[in-house]
């Protein structure tokens, strides 16, 4: 490694860089393996938009394409949009920043339309419980409630 620093194929900003995506994708992959509530639902008592898509990817990866859809069916377009941001400094030849914003728009749309249907309409495998967020827990305590 250090050779090739010395012979300029590889500049020391290239390699923070690289080190530092590195441990952003180390810190994602321990959260998601250890972290076993989601924040949002840990919260507010209601599953957020992106729920179940890590369990989309596993069922994916175990082959099991009806499951995936299953969990979350808007997995692959908000992976697609992940990975995009992520790498889009790399992608040689990207769309305008205009194209960006409406591809970020018709996702957002979508998800929240997908998390209308699946959360407030109870089509999907996840289920609201507003009383069991810590706000709503904590609320109650301060207004004199029990728990």
């Amino acid at each position: 490694m250090k050779q090739l620093l010395e012979k300029g194929k590889i500049s020391g900003i290239k390699v923070k860089r690289a080190l530092r995506i590195l441990v952003i994708h180390i810190l994602i992959a321990v959260v998601l393996i250890w972290v076993w509530r989601c924040p949002f639902y840990f919260l507010f008592g209601i599953p957020c938009p992106g729920c179940g898509i890590t369990r989309a990817c596993l069922a994916l990866l175990g082959g099991s394409v009806a499951e995936a859809f299953y969990w979350n069916p808007m997995f692959l377009p908000a992976g697609a949009a992940f990975l995009y941001a992520i790498h889009r400094e790399k992608i040689p030849v990207r769309p305008g920043r205009r194209t960006e914003m409406i591809c970020a728009a018709v996702l957002v749309a979508s998800m929240t339309i997908c998390y209308i249907y699946r959360v407030v309409l109870g089509h999907g495998p996840i289920t609201a419980d507003p009383e069991n967020g810590l706000l709503f827990r904590l609320f109650e305590t301060l207004r004199g409630g029990e728990l």
